[in-house]
């Protein structure tokens, strides 16, 4: 931990870079799995549970 706080220390701008890049990037990652979870969610909330 302590190698990686300086280097972020000493990187600032590019480990901010990266920390928003992977934000955003889970961020997007997670949106399109929910949309193309959305139509099969509402599936299984509708169905019976005996279906499930």
């Amino acid at each position: 931990m302590n190698k990686l706080a300086r280097w972020a220390a000493r990187h600032q701008i590019l480990a901010a870079t990266i920390a928003t890049g992977i934000v955003f990037g889970c961020l997007y990652a997670a949106d399109r799995i929910d949309r193309a979870n959305t139509a099969e969610l509402r599936m299984q909330m509708m169905a019976p549970r005996s279906w499930t």
